[in-house]
């Protein structure tokens, strides 16, 4: 899905996801409700923030950043405890990303690839 979303973007994208708490790139499958706002299958899945940032800069991405301040609503502030959990103590855990074609300089922002974490060169 990412890719085809990356071909048909030529700048940024956005994105805000419900995210597991993990440090290493991961996906956490869950089962979900069938309504209008899940999975269409019932069938979920919670990447963690580095599995996010990976697959974005795969896609095509070289840039990924967060803001350096969260959105100011609870599911956005938490404590990171790498616990694998998505929803705490009634809220799912989210996060915003921002994927660009070109460096972004923005002290609101931070990059969220090491130079080790960007694609190869090919």
């Amino acid at each position: 899905a990412l890719r085809n979303i990356a071909s048909v973007c030529d700048g940024m994208l956005l994105l805000e996801t419900i995210v597991c708490d993990h440090s290493e790139p991961l996906l956490v499958l869950v089962d979900e409700s069938v309504v209008s706002n899940q999975a269409l299958s019932g069938l979920g899945c919670r990447p963690s923030p580095a599995y996010v940032t990976m697959a974005l800069n795969r896609a095509g991405f070289p840039h990924v950043y967060a803001p350096r301040r969260p959105p100011d609503h609870p599911e956005f502030r938490f404590e990171w405890r790498n616990d694998l959990a998505h929803v705490r103590e009634g809220r799912n855990l989210r996060c915003v990303f921002v994927a660009s074609r070109s460096e972004l300089r923005a002290d609101t922002l931070t990059s969220l690839l090491s130079v080790a974490a960007r694609e190869p060169d090919r």
